[in-house]
């Protein structure tokens, strides 16, 4: 039961009926919790702050991933931690703390190498390299984005990785107003975008 109403859960979170995704998404919370199923109410946890987030209800996303963490932890779901340190790190970001959202982001990169999830970690080190462009921290921007661009070149991961650092990098150059590297990192995003289509 706890599976299909997961399942079901993710699908209408993923097909914008983020409100059903709730509704779905406690019912399956109460089955697990009956159930002391400590892993599958971080899952449900999970989804329920998924489903808020997609209606833009950013404190109750950040309580349900919360909670979420604790169960993960305790189950010791490393996977399982990992999304959610990501996910805290973004609603962090929808909610201007980028300080925690870089705590959070740094939490989880180090997890997802635990795990061996190398994708999410180019994506998350994107995520912390655009959270220190919005405080103007440009130099520790640029950094973050070259690390996650030298491993998306180095696992050969598909050029949209590689078009988001470059993008990301040209905005932390803005902050500093240095001309050349905005275009020559612009460009070298819209270059890719351009051969995609």
């Amino acid at each position: 039961v706890m599976r299909w109403l997961y399942s079901e859960a993710t699908m209408y979170n993923h097909s914008d009926r983020a409100s059903t995704a709730l509704a779905i998404g406690k019912k399956g919370l109460l089955c697990a919790r009956n159930q002391d199923e400590i892993k599958w109410r971080g899952k449900f946890c999970h989804v329920i702050g998924n489903s808020h987030y997609y209606l833009s209800q950013y404190d109750d996303a950040y309580d349900q991933f919360y909670l979420a963490l604790g169960f993960f932890t305790q189950s010791n779901f490393e996977k399982g931690r990992a999304i959610i340190l990501s996910s805290l790190a973004v609603i962090k970001s929808k909610l201007k703390d980028y300080n925690a959202a870089i705590s959070f982001g740094t939490e989880a990169y180090h997890s997802l190498l635990k795990t061996g999830d190398t994708l999410s970690g180019v994506t998350t080190l994107q995520n912390i390299g655009s959270f220190f462009t919005e405080i103007n921290q440009p130099d520790s921007a640029v950094i973050y984005e070259k690390n996650a661009l030298s491993i998306a070149q180095r696992l050969k991961l598909g050029e949209a990785y590689k078009a988001y650092s470059y993008w990301y990098i040209a905005e932390a150059f803005i902050i500093e107003e240095r001309v050349d590297s905005i275009q020559k990192y612009a460009n070298l995003s819209l270059n890719i975008a351009r051969e995609a289509n």
